[in-house]
């Protein structure tokens, strides 16, 4: 079951490159650090970087609403 998911997860990653193209000015999250990987050279400052800058804001929006996600789940789970 588990390689089922990741095979859907690797052909979204496909999917999603061949239909944003190669010039586009719109990319995905993922798209977009791959774009660090070429085929002479290599940025990995950036690739090493980029994700903690997708994580940075996730984790300030997370701190401030903490609260209530946690009082979601609490409400969500004792129906």
């Amino acid at each position: 079951m588990s390689i089922n998911i990741l095979n859907e997860i690797w052909n979204d990653f496909f999917l999603t490159k061949q239909l944003l193209g190669v010039g586009n000015e719109i990319l995905t999250l993922d798209i977009a650090i791959s774009s660090f990987d070429g085929s002479y050279n290599k940025q990995c400052n950036m690739f090493i970087s980029s994700p903690l800058m997708i994580m940075i804001p996730i984790i300030i929006v997370f701190l401030f609403t903490q609260k209530q996600i946690l009082k979601g789940m609490v409400d969500g789970a004792i129906k």
